[in-house]
């Protein structure tokens, strides 16, 4: 199979979102969805600043120099540079996996490989003081139950350094409290599980 038209990069495409992605690579539904929305802005770009309906997509599209523009485009969107790095990761992944399943396409990704992510900015994280943290906990009314509980829900995202997310997928299976130090199992990104 030599998938060089429109109709077969669809069917790569397809495939990389629903079974590469998912079944061989082992990413979560959230990752996988990230690639797809990353790739949707890439074939946004080709629809709105280079007239390339969807219909019309085929691997021309991918050339070095259109990925290019479409960074150009990002940065003139007031993309930050962590989502720019993605977007390219997502295209890179892409074009990866079409140049396993057919050489020819290789060189496509060889070209893409050769531009540089962007430098992203690292901000130093700002932490509570005590005294901040102390108010905010203070600030509950303990005399009613959904008071108590969001007092707990901020004391257990403190204590436990979880993500909101972490926090909302916990279950009774997951809290460890009769082992003789108690802990809790926290289900993070990518499905990478951890015990605080």
């Amino acid at each position: 199979m030599k998938p060089k038209n429109k109709k077969d990069f669809w069917i790569l495409a397809r495939r990389f979102l629903h079974e590469y992605m998912p079944l061989t690579r082992n990413l979560s539904g959230k990752s996988v969805e990230a690639y797809k929305q990353s790739l949707k802005s890439y074939l946004r770009f080709l629809e709105e600043e280079k007239g390339i309906s969807n219909e019309n997509v085929c691997f021309d599209c991918f050339s070095k120099n259109l990925v290019i523009e479409f960074i150009s485009w990002l940065k003139v969107n007031k993309y930050s540079a962590k989502s720019i790095n993605l977007k390219l990761t997502a295209i890179r992944s892409l074009l990866k996996y079409c140049g396993s399943e057919d050489m020819e396409l290789l060189g496509a990704y060889s070209d893409i490989c050769n531009i540089r992510k962007m430098k992203e900015e690292k901000h130093p994280i700002m932490y509570l003081q005590p005294s901040a943290t102390s108010a905010i906990l203070s600030a509950f009314d303990v005399q009613t139950v959904k008071h108590r509980r969001n007092r707990m829900i901020l004391i257990l995202l403190y204590d436990s350094g979880a993500r909101v997310q972490e926090l909302s997928d916990l279950n009774r299976s997951s809290l460890h409290l009769e082992a003789s130090n108690p802990f809790i199992t926290l289900v993070g990104k990518g499905r990478k599980t951890r015990n605080v």
